[in-house]
C-alpha cells in the first residue's frame, strides 16, 4: 500500500494515490513495528512536509482554501499522526525530524499570533489569524490540537510545547480569542 500510493515515487502529492495513502495509514501502519520500518522511508516524511505549518508554498495544506471537496486531507492528517503516537520511532520523528515536527510548528505559530495581538501585517501572514482560520485548512490545526488531547502521547506532546496554555491567553485576548473559539 505504501508503495501503491506513489508518496515514494513522486513529492507532488496532487500526484498521490489517497486511497492508498489512507489505506496504509490505517491498516499496516498501526503496527508499530510496520511504522518503525516505514519510517526508514520518505513515506511519513513527505506527508509530514504536506501537513507544515506555515503559509508558503512549500506548505500547500495550510494555505489550500477549506471546501468539502478537501476535507478528506483533514482525515489523512490525523491517520497520518495516529501511528505515529504509538510508537517511540513515531514520537521521536514526531519530536526530532524537520518534517514531522508538526506540532512543534502548530505551536510556535499559535505562540507568535499571540504574541502578536492579530496585529499588524504579520499577523496576516499568521496561519492562525481571522482569515486563515476562516477560509483555508489552517483550523484543521486547532482539530489536530482536540484529536491529541485524546491521547496520553498526544497531550504529551501539547503539554512539551505549551499549546493549551497559548489557547488559554489567546482566549483571553479580545484580539486572539478567534484562535480558542
Amino acid at each position: 500500500l505504501v508503495r501503491a500510493s506513489r508518496v515514494l515515487s513522486t513529492k507532488d502529492w496532487r500526484r498521490w494515490e489517497w486511497g492508498s495513502v489512507l489505506a496504509a495509514l490505517q491498516g499496516p501502519l498501526m503496527t508499530p513495528s510496520v511504522t518503525a520500518e516505514v519510517l526508514r522511508t520518505k513515506f511519513f516524511r513527505r506527508l509530514g512536509g504536506l501537513f507544515r505549518c506555515e503559509l508558503s508554498s512549500k506548505a500547500p495544506f495550510a494555505c489550500m482554501p477549506w471546501t468539502v471537496e478537501s476535507l478528506p486531507l483533514l482525515h489523512v492528517l490525523v491517520a497520518w499522526i495516529t501511528p505515529l503516537l504509538r510508537c517511540p520511532e513515531g514520537l521521536a520523528f514526531l519530536r526530532g525530524d524537520r518534517r514531522g515536527q508538526l506540532v512543534r510548528q502548530v505551536a510556535k505559530a499559535l505562540a507568535a499570533a499571540v504574541e502578536g495581538g492579530g496585529a499588524g501585517a504579520g499577523a496576516q501572514r499568521s496561519a492562525f489569524s481571522r482569515q486563515q482560520l476562516s477560509r483555508s485548512h489552517a483550523r484543521d490545526f486547532l482539530a489536530l490540537v482536540g484529536f491529541l488531547s485524546a491521547s496520553e502521547a498526544g497531550m504529551r506532546l501539547l503539554e512539551e510545547e505549551e499549546i493549551l496554555e497559548t489557547l488559554k491567553a489567546s482566549a483571553s485576548s479580545a484580539a486572539t480569542a478567534h484562535i480558542a473559539r
